[in-house]
């Protein structure tokens, strides 16, 4: 059940004024921009809504990056963000080398600060939803959606964090990475009372390209002091293809949705199936073996499980190794025409004598084991994209200008993308801590990284 996001209207007295007018979009190279105007300077005004663009349909030749936000609200006087409107449709086949991206975002705008005892502004909310067909290749392919942060305030109740509508992509084709998320909006600001963080929609993933790593987030936003969480979506991905090293869930907030993953025929993990936050993931295996024999292997290697979220299982010589999962179910079936019959289907929700209902307590993640770092992660307006090289680049999304690569991680050596940028490096015992340094010398991001070898 998901929170539904509390309006302006239940927590302060409101002034009626005008909201910004809806802007148009601009493209420059290959980068669209389409936000909606922002709230006028030392006013109430609310940030103007966004509507989706129209949908974006054929063959892509070069890098395209569109990134579509409602209008943030005055910083001053505790305005609200715009939303985004209506559904966001794409319709691609990539022709992009190896070095090209394929981005897509939408968010609603900021809430604005409330000077003195006022009320910080609602966040805006994301489109309803993003329903995406991508084939083709290229570099990374990410696509997004997120609400927009409340606003903070001194003495008042701050604003609530924007959510964001779902997400549903199918993807088909060799890239780089491909990322598919939704965050709700977060609180701002370490005073002041209240405050909902806002919810990420469900998201769906039906993947059956070949990828160096994929990352599938669904999460509410940051509650900040004393308030109250957003609620994370559910999260479904259905693998039929190639990833070269982790497959990656992130499912968080208050009360997070469920993770499932399938695994179809052709699926390979060169790396983890890895579920974060979530102790009620559950992994299926829904393929078709050649022989009796190797339907027996498989189900005895599911049964050794036993009940540990953290395990290894092998089907017809294809390993999976997999941590943060609860629940195992195997449907896999007999090709040949020799064994008739339907799959059969064994459920390992638990240890010997554990109902469903013990699960969630019995049967936590090996918390240690989860943490070891094997995908990368950041805390901070970075996300790492783990390369088939084996480079770890760090895609930049500053809150005043457009996403940007900053750079890469070769082991433990920083490339330069964008100028002025830098890292400061330290060993740790399960990998690296990365500190990303903006161009003006503050800490912008702080990542846990494993140190690759290149």
């Amino acid at each position: 059940m998901q929170l539904v996001r509390v309006s302006a209207l239940l927590i302060a007295v409101v002034c009626l004024v005008p909201s910004a007018a809806i802007a148009s979009c601009s493209t420059v190279g290959g980068d669209t921009t389409c936000a909606g105007t922002p709230g006028a300077a030392g006013s109430t005004q609310d940030g103007g809504d966004q509507a989706a663009p129209s949908p974006i349909s054929g063959t892509l030749t070069s890098t395209n990056q569109t990134f579509v936000r409602g209008g943030d609200a005055s910083t001053t006087n505790g305005g609200d963000g715009g939303d985004v409107t209506g559904a966001v449709v794409i319709d691609v086949n990539l022709a992009l080398s190896s070095n090209d991206l394929f981005t897509y975002t939408a968010g609603g705008g900021w809430g604005g600060a409330a000077t003195g005892g006022g009320a910080g502004g609602n966040g805006g909310d994301g489109p309803t939803s993003i329903t995406a067909t991508i084939t083709g290749q290229a570099g990374n392919v990410t696509i997004g959606a997120s609400g927009g942060d409340g606003g903070a305030t001194a003495t008042g109740t701050r604003g609530n964090g924007g959510s964001t509508g779902t997400i549903d992509a199918v993807v088909s084709g060799t890239f780089g990475s491909v990322s598919v998320v939704t965050v709700g909006g977060s609180l701002n600001g370490q005073t002041g009372t209240g405050g909902i963080a806002g919810n990420g929609g469900s998201v769906s993933l039906d993947f059956s390209g070949k990828a160096g790593q994929v990352y599938v987030q669904s999460a509410g936003g940051f509650q900040g002091y004393g308030a109250q969480p957003g609620q994370g979506g559910d999260v479904r991905v259905t693998l039929g293809g190639e990833v070269t090293f982790d497959l990656v869930l992130n499912n968080a907030g208050g009360l997070p949705g469920t993770v499932l993953v399938v695994l179809e025929d052709g699926a390979k993990v060169g790396g983890e199936i890895r579920n974060y936050n979530n102790t009620h993931g559950e992994l299926q295996f829904d393929m078709q073996v050649s022989s009796q024999a190797e339907l027996d292997a498989a189900t005895d290697s599911i049964a050794a499980i036993g009940g540990n979220p953290n395990g290894t299982v092998t089907v017809a010589g294809q390993s999976y190794t997999f941590s943060g999962f609860s629940s195992l179910k195997n449907h896999i079936s007999v090709l040949q025409a020799q064994n008739p019959g339907q799959p059969i289907t064994v459920t390992f929700a638990g240890g010997s004598g554990a109902s469903s209902a013990e699960v969630g307590s019995a049967f936590q993640p090996d918390r240690t084991r989860t943490a070891a770092i094997v995908a990368p992660r950041c805390r901070g307006r970075i996300t790492p994209i783990v390369q088939p090289n084996g480079r770890i680049q760090l895609n930049g999304n500053p809150r005043d200008s457009k996403p940007l690569i900053v750079g890469w991680m070769e082991g433990r050596s920083f490339v330069p993308s964008a100028p002025n940028w830098s890292t400061v490096v330290t060993d740790e015992r399960r990998g690296i801590k990365v500190e990303v340094i903006d161009p003006n010398g503050k800490l912008f991001a702080t990542c846990r990284l494993p140190a690759l070898a290149t």
